[in-house]
């Protein structure tokens, strides 16, 4: 039984080696947010099962179980972070949130080194608690990598779950190699421990080595999104269904709201309109830091999974320029018509005038050319070209009248 016993914790030796010696690799040749984490993470779970050798070697229980859980203990705070990163859910990440998440391992000690008495039965319940929140950042890490494989297409099914069994294999693994652990490994908890691993150190190389696992990152979906609002040049707000609003992107603070302004602030207070009006006009005028500017609109209704309405996204877009263009564009084409048709003016009378007075295959040239002059008189008159015509005086022609050749 025994050898059986070392036999199958060789395996899970094996697989820590593995497990590893991936991490180590990948430490050299990833370049991809959250890569330097999870080379961490699959080397610290390598070294569990290699730290298992030491209750062989060394003949106190305490400092071997402490260097074993320890390791468990910090690699499912660095697959945590690496699920935060991998994610986009939270890039900031600072050595200081590692260390505060670590903290509550430190009940671990006491509870090794006095697990008699009132303290070690205080020091034990804290350990429980302590152990079920690693476990607890197993699990939300893991359903993090599965929410984005499930929501982002362009990451497969496949390569999502082979990543949420990297995250929860070996912490499973440890949790039940715990428990069914009381003096003695037995050879179910050998079976357990070895099989647990050697299932982490399978997914890691399909993980590596067949899906690829940084060739997708979702990272840059949702930091996209997240810069999308606040990089573009147009005022976006969102508000709840009391229109009382949540945020607002930094081009509404720098263009139209004060600083001091804050959040849960009727919108009609901030922006001086309702959401219902702005999705009732097209355009609008605000009050901005460089005068009134005119400001195209849109509204777009937030709903949960259900269709029950959260709130809205109130989008500005800055026109001012485009609708001054607009104007002088128009005013250019009612000056040119008004020219144009001056001219066609002067040239189908002049040219009338010596029609009647020339030979007749003179005058037929003559009534082509009047014909073309009232084809493009009548063009410039049609609705496409017209516009506004109101505000438009009456002109009058002046005809030249050309002396009569004798005959």
């Amino acid at each position: 039984m025994a050898t059986h016993v070392s036999l199958i914790l060789f395996l899970a030796v094996v697989a820590g080696f593995v497990l590893a010696g991936i991490g180590v690799d990948g430490y050299r040749r990833w370049e991809h947010p959250g890569s330097g984490l999870v080379a961490g993470y699959l080397a610290l779970c390598g070294l569990i099962p290699i730290a298992s050798l030491s209750f062989a070697v060394v003949n106190s229980e305490t400092l071997p179980t402490l260097v074993f859980l320890g390791l468990w203990c910090l690699s499912t705070v660095v697959w945590f972070l690496f699920a935060l990163q991998y994610t986009g859910s939270y890039t900031r990440q600072r050595p200081l949130l590692a260390v505060v998440l670590l903290v509550p391992s430190l009940v671990l000690v006491p509870w090794l080194v006095e697990p008699v008495g009132s303290a070690g039965a205080t020091a034990s319940a804290l350990s429980a608690v302590a152990l079920s929140t690693y476990s607890a950042f197993a699990l939300i890490g893991s359903l993090l990598v599965f929410r984005s494989t499930v929501l982002d297409e362009y990451i497969s099914l496949s390569s999502g779950s082979v990543l949420v069994v990297l995250g929860i294999a070996p912490s499973l693994t440890v949790t039940l190699f715990g428990q069914l652990t009381d003096q003695d490994v037995t050879l179910l908890s050998a079976s357990i421990f070895a099989a647990g691993f050697g299932i982490s150190a399978v997914a890691a190389v399909l993980a590596v080595f067949r899906y690829g696992i940084f060739d997708p990152v979702p990272t840059a979906g949702l930091v996209g999104e997240r810069a999308m609002l606040r990089e573009t040049d147009d005022l976006v707000a969102i508000v709840d269904t009391d229109d009382r609003v949540l945020s607002l992107n930094e081009r509404v603070r720098a263009t139209v709201v004060e600083e001091s302004t804050p959040l849960g602030t009727d919108i009609e207070r901030v922006l001086g309109h309702t959401s219902q009006r702005f999705a009732e006009r097209d355009t609008i005028d605000l009050d901005t830091a460089r005068g009134v500017r005119q400001f195209d609109s849109q509204v777009s209704q937030l709903t949960d999974g259900h269709g029950r309405e959260l709130g809205a996204i109130v989008s500005l877009r800055d026109v001012t320029d485009r609708e001054l263009r607009k104007q002088r564009l128009e005013v250019f084409n009612r000056i040119l018509g008004h020219n144009i048709r001056n001219e066609v003016s002067v040239i189908t009378a002049n040219a009338e005038v010596v029609a009647d007075q020339t030979e007749d295959d003179l005058a037929t040239r003559l009534d082509t050319a009047i014909d073309a002059a009232d084809s493009l008189d009548s063009q410039d008159e049609s609705p496409a070209n017209r516009g506004d015509s109101r505000g438009r005086r009456a002109t009058t022609v002046r005809t030249r009248r050309v002396p009569q050749r004798p005959h």
